[in-house]
């Protein structure tokens, strides 16, 4: 038994700063000597002697998505075989179709075609020796395989003719062509197809056909070329009026005897199977230069194919392009491919929309696209080249593909106490499917538990954390599969959270994904949910089979909101079904609302213009010449105008935009809307191509808080060499608006990657993380240069291990700029003893070069290791990691050093903009996805597979943040000068402070598997700027039982006032007697506990207390009692002033309104009086001399003390009289 070879490739670390090793999988070079970098290698086999690589390839040049084919040519392994549509003409075929057709196990395609017409391939196309058709005439180059199963790379010639009963003949130049040579005579057969044969000439009537018989008699001699089917056996020629050929031709007559004949001139190679190709790429291992045509010299998908040295190994290759994952390549760089993967001569297939790689996957029965195609679906071709099994499979079971049933990524975790649905597929010895066979399913470590649900298919429900493994086996056949079990499901996130279906014909599908506390997700099955929200029968909502649902409307018209629960977990899912466009505003009304315009670094303006229908619309001028920053032109109505409320609940917004510049090209536009929050929103798009109108859309994101209203329509510019002047019209805003339903409310998921405050006083490694100042030279004293030095400030106090600068700390990257930052740095942390390194963001660029930031503050990457640790920072000015392409070698070299390298526990990377935005509108991530995956899927791999520890420190969003996700730290640093955010979390002004156990970093030297917490590697402290911390005081003696909010909040900046919440690090200690946690945990003795997170005060005994408050040093202390108020007696006092005999009285006046008799003492500054047992109802009064004629203003206390069911009650009260002046 042989092992299946499927999956990922580890590749080999490289060391730092050393000279890249090239990657080689099979002896194939993938990383272009070492130029390039690599990402997601995966490797399968297909067949006995056929591989297939693909990988992800970025160099300076850009991103490419290779898929390659290598075939060892053998009779015991595969050969390649012509692929061919049923007949030449017609509707050509897919790739698919055609693998399947010839029961190939892969292919590709390959010839140019006479694409929306016959359909018919350009070149020479052999099947079986037998020739299906030749090539046009500047179609000669072939590629194919001999008789003896070599590759061949060959110019293909026809010789043919047909010789009269006279001996007199004319030469035949095509079979099955749609181009004929001078004086040339094309030759079709029953596998043309029915398209017209007259595709070669100008017209039906410009030529003569010859039909001729299986028995080569003539039947029939035409003077207009047809079309139709064409009888097995007869043959029909064709001539071009006016040539020597045609006027033969013309001679024949019904039932004259005429012999037809034709093969491969000089075929020494003896030619099995062929096809047509196109430029050559590589001759006897050098490159062919193919001139500088732009088919040459422009980046497209490409197909190829070339052979080893010896022709026993072929390598059909694609590369994906017109996408945004892949770019295409260039002639040069194919040629530069097929060399580095082993290709000694190699040639040009047809390549754009058509480039397409199919292969049949190990037990499949079918075959699968391998690559992207470039139309987005499977283009119909002319040919292909496969390749198919030099000899059937035994049938026998020789191994067992085990696969989970979902095709998510992480299929291969299951959660403690759900299901995995796994699926073994036997294969024979050719990795041919094997039906007949049942599995038994096991487990010897105990993780997991195994119920078979049919012959081949099984559920395992996690039990134990950890990895394990799955065993399938028959007989003496058996195999294995890994799984991991996660930590308990926390939470449930759906693909969708709003899905809207536009009729009873649409569907939809969603799937479900678990987390854990340590960020580890992956798909839950349908048969561990239950949904709830569908009564009414809205949706039929079905197990899909593959792990998700699919929906289905039972309605017209309706919406639902659907909950899918998975134990305490749920998640809601909100569904329309019907959508209608429905008018925001019209423009005929803007001359009243007073629109106007602002912007940024622009100058524009607005008057009323002609609408796309003959109305009124927004007419606005720009002039975005003025910078090379971003410029924004907003036209929006008049100050203090609310606007304009947008019905419903709609996921795009659309509008009718036109354009036309004097300078430059147009802008692309953006609209604003605030939400039912208030918070101004943005959503951008397209410019506007050419000149005439046309309707522009916008996305609204899942999430939006509705109702929202349109507050403006605007254009911006990016692009600094788009120096644009011109007009912009903005006509009718219209909703796609579903019926309404109830939009799930996205819980805030918090992450104990943040800690209380002070909680990494004492970290081993302390680093400090200070970013978003953004402030100008041209303003040296703003509020965003204050607010830096405040945090430069309070860093210099917390005495860090280093500091870095996470990017946009000036505004604008004038040379001016830079030299206020480095005199910000010089004045506030010229005396620090530890270093730091300023890291560019996207500000660093945002008015002038990078080369700025260079010259004053050095390198745009670095790499720097303190006590372990390994910090690496990145540019990613240009929102992206691939502009400044020479950081990502770098990167790769600095993780496999870290990870071998036992001197390194762990790495942070820093960089300004983070892998992904946590709010809703994603603006501010990597803008480059394709950097983004390698970026993530690079950290993923290197704690997988080094046992390492790796976090990701980023910024540019504007807020605080952290989230863990495969156990990996992603930590957001939130603005220390610039206003933040508007964001329902972490949005307030401050800095980060990382604790960092470096011993802790190497999780596995430690013992832990890949899910297992590790908590005490990373946390991070945010350091809120704080002006003043405020705490709600509950009302005198609490209930006992009852909560309270504290509410607490604080002020920063002079006016913004944040509640305390996370992602803000704060602290409460509670004084005697009261419990900071939860009330199940609290003392017995507790009076009062008090929830740290929400902030609630629960009274649970008579007493009082007090608690503290403490975020970043400012400390807030709040008082409270708790049960029932104390008995008191009702006495009430008055005081006043009396003159007698030139002297001042102080009068007081005591009342007993208590049901008891009580004693009273009333004391003056001047004297006191006992009064005791004074009844209820009476008074004590007394009027004591001051001796002074004039007196101050004072106040006189009274004590009363009552029994009240033999408990001695005493109560104080005070009353207050004016000041007398002498008269």
């Amino acid at each position: 038994m042989f092992a299946l070879a499927i999956g990922l490739i580890a590749l080999p670390p490289t060391p730092a700063h050393a000279a890249a090793t090239p990657i080689t999988v099979d002896g194939m070079n993938i990383d272009s000597g070492g130029a390039a970098v690599v990402n997601d290698v995966q490797r399968t086999e297909i067949a006995p002697g056929l591989i297939h690589v693909s990988y992800d390839r970025l160099d300076a040049d850009g991103w490419q998505q290779v898929n390659v084919l290598k075939a060892e040519l053998s009779d015991e392994t595969v050969k390649m075989k012509y692929l061919s549509p049923e007949t030449v003409s017609g509707e050509g075929a897919t790739v698919t179709e055609m693998v399947e057709r010839a029961r190939a196990v892969a292919g590709v395609n390959l010839d140019r075609f006479d694409i929306n017409n016959s359909w018919a391939a350009a070149g020479w196309g052999i099947s079986n020796g037998e020739i299906i058709k030749s090539g046009n005439p500047d179609a000669a180059a072939s590629v194919g395989m001999t008789n003896d199963g070599l590759g061949a790379l060959v110019d293909l010639v026809l010789q043919g003719s047909v010789v009269f009963a006279d001996d007199t003949s004319v030469a035949i130049t095509g079979i099955n062509v749609t181009s004929l040579a001078n004086n040339g005579v094309a030759l079709y057969n029953s596998q043309w197809g029915t398209f017209s044969r007259a595709r070669a000439l100008s017209s039906a009537s410009a030529g003569i056909e010859v039909w001729i018989d299986a028995d080569g008699v003539v039947q029939a001699v035409n003077t207009t070329v047809g079309e139709g089917e064409i009888p097995e056996g007869t043959q029909i020629l064709v001539a071009a009026n006016g040539s020597a050929a045609a006027n033969r031709l013309q001679q024949l007559q019904p039932g004259d005897t005429a012999t037809v004949s034709y093969s491969v001139r000089d075929d020494a190679l003896g030619i099995q199977e062929a096809g047509g190709a196109w430029h050559r790429l590589l001759r006897d291992g050098q490159v062919v230069n193919n001139g500088n045509g732009s088919h040459f010299t422009t980046r497209h998908p490409r197909t190829m194919i070339g052979f080893s040295e010896d022709r026993r190994t072929a390598f059909f290759v694609t590369v994906d392009g017109r996408i945004h994952t892949a770019s295409g390549m260039l002639f040069t760089q194919m040629s530069a491919l097929m060399r580095d993967l082993g290709a000694h001569d190699a040639i040009s297939a047809d390549g754009g929309g058509s480039t397409q790689m199919n292969a049949r996957l190990p037990g499949a029965l079918g075959t699968s696209i391998l690559n992207t195609p470039a139309d987005g679906v499977e283009r119909r071709d002319g040919n292909g080249m496969g390749l198919t099994l030099a000899r059937p499979g035994s049938g026998e079971l020789r191994d067992i593909v085990i696969a989970p049933a979902s095709a998510d990524k992480d299929a291969r975790r299951v959660f403690p106490g759900l299901h995995r649905t796994l699926v073994g597929t036997g294969v024979d010895e050719t990795l041919t499917r094997v039906e007949g066979h049942t599995f038994a399913w096991s487990n010897t470590e105990g993780r997991v538990t195994t119920a078979p649900v049919d012959e081949t298919r099984v559920h395992v429900v996690g039990q134990q954390r950890g990895t394990t493994t799955v065993a399938a086996a028959t007989g003496d056949v058996r195999a294995e599969t890994e799984l991991v079990v996660l930590g308990d499901l926390q939470r449930l996130t759906a693909s969708s959270s709003v899905l809207s279906l536009s009729g009873p014909e649409d569907s939809a599908t969603i799937s479900l994904t678990g987390h854990d506390a340590n960020g580890f997700q992956a798909p839950v099955e349908p048969v561990d949910v239950t949904i709830t929200g569908n009564d009414a029968g809205v949706l039929a909502v079905t197990d899909a089979g593959d792990g998700t649902f699919e929906l289905r409307p039972a309605v017209a018209s309706g919406g639902v909101t659907l909950t899918f629960s998975v134990g305490d977990a749920s998640v809601q899912v909100a569904v329309t079904v019907g959508i209608e466009e429905r008018v925001i505003y019209n423009m005929d009304n803007m001359v009243a609302d007073g629109w106007r315009t602002t912007g940024s670094r622009a100058t524009s303006s607005v008057v009323p213009g002609e609408g796309y229908d003959g109305g009124t619309a927004v007419h606005m001028t720009y002039d975005f010449s003025q910078s090379t920053a971003n410029r924004t032109a907003n036209s929006r109505p008049g100050v203090g105008h609310p606007g304009y409320p947008v019905p419903g609940q709609p996921r795009t917004i659309k509008v009718w935009v036109k354009g036309t510049t004097t300078q430059g090209s147009n802008p692309e536009t953006y609209i604003g809307y605030s939400d039912a929050n208030g918070t101004w929103q943005y959503s951008y798009s397209a410019a506007p191509q050419g000149t005439d109108w046309q309707q522009i859309s916008y996305a609204i994101p899942a999430g939006t808080a509705y109702p929202i209203r349109l507050q403006m329509i605007s254009a911006y510019e990016t692009r600094a060499a788009n120096q644009a002047r011109g007009e912009m019209w903005f006509d009718d805003p219209v909703a796609e608006v579903a019926p309404e339903v109830e939009l799930p409310i996205a819980p805030i998921v918090t992450d104990d990657t943040i800690v209380g405050a002070g909680a990494t006083d004492d970290s081993t490694l302390r680093i400090a993380v200070v970013s978003d100042a953004q402030f100008v030279a041209r303003n040296p004293n703003s509020g965003e240069a204050q607010g830096a030095r405040e945090a430069f400030r309070e860093v210099m106090a917390a005495q860090p291990d280093a500091l870095f600068i996470n990017g946009d700390l000036v505004d604008e990257a004038a040379v001016e700029d830079f030299a206020l930052a480095q005199r910000i740095i010089d004045e506030e942390l010229g005396d620090a003893d530890f270093p730091w390194v300023y890291v560019p963001g996207n500000h660093e660029i945002m008015g002038g070069p990078i080369s700025n930031f260079k010259d004053a503050f050095g390198d745009t990457f670095t790499s720097t290791d303190i006590k372990g640790t390994r910090f690496i920072t990145l540019n990613t000015a240009t929102g992206d990691l691939s502009t400044d392409f020479a950081q990502l070698p770098f990167l790769r070299d600095q993780l496999d050093d870290a990870a071998s390298n036992d001197a390194i526990t762990g790495v942070v990377i820093l960089q300004h903009m983070p892998i992904d935005d946590p709010l809703v509108s994603k603006f501010s991530q990597l803008s480059d996805r394709r950097d983004a995956a390698l970026q993530q899927d690079w950290i993923e791999k290197f704690r997988e597979t080094s046992g390492k520890s790796i976090a990701l420190v980023g910024s540019h969003v504007g807020i605080f943040h952290a989230a863990t996700e495969d156990n990996i730290p992603y930590v957001l640093s939130g603005n220390s000068g610039k206003s933040p955010t508007r964001s329902d979390f972490g949005s307030f002004t401050g800095w980060m402070m990382l604790g960092i156990e470096p011993e802790a970093g190497d999780w596995r030297k430690g013992g832990k598997d890949i899910a297992d917490d590790n908590p005490e590697w990373f946390t991070t402290e945010t350091m809120t700027r704080v002006d003043e911390v405020s705490i709600t005081t509950p009302e005198p003696y609490l209930e006992l039982g009852s909560t309270v909010d504290l509410a607490p909040s604080i002020r920063q900046d002079g006016t913004r006032r944040v509640a305390v919440a996370w992602p803000m690090s704060y602290t409460w200690l509670g004084g005697t007697g009261v419990h900071v946690g939860d009330v199940a945990d609290a003392p017995e003795d507790a009076v009062a506990a008090i929830d740290p997170v929400t902030h609630r005060l629960t009274a649970l005994r008579d007493g009082a207390g007090e608690a503290m408050l403490t975020v970043n040093g400012v400390t807030e202390t709040v008082s409270f009692t708790l049960g029932e108020e104390p008995r008191v007696l009702d006495v009430s006092v008055s005081a006043s002033t009396r003159k007698l005999a030139g002297m001042q009285y102080v009068n007081v006046s005591t009342v007993n309104n208590d049901e008891v008799p009580v004693n009273i003492t009333i004391e003056t500054e001047f004297g006191s009086k006992t009064f005791t047992a004074v009844q209820p109802g009476k008074a004590a009064n007394v009027s004591i001399n001051s001796r002074s004629a004039s007196i101050g203003a004072g106040e006189v206390t009274v004590t009363a003390v009552g029994h009240v069911d033999d408990e001695e009650i005493t109560t104080i009260r005070t009353a207050q009289y004016a000041a007398t002046p002498a008269s």
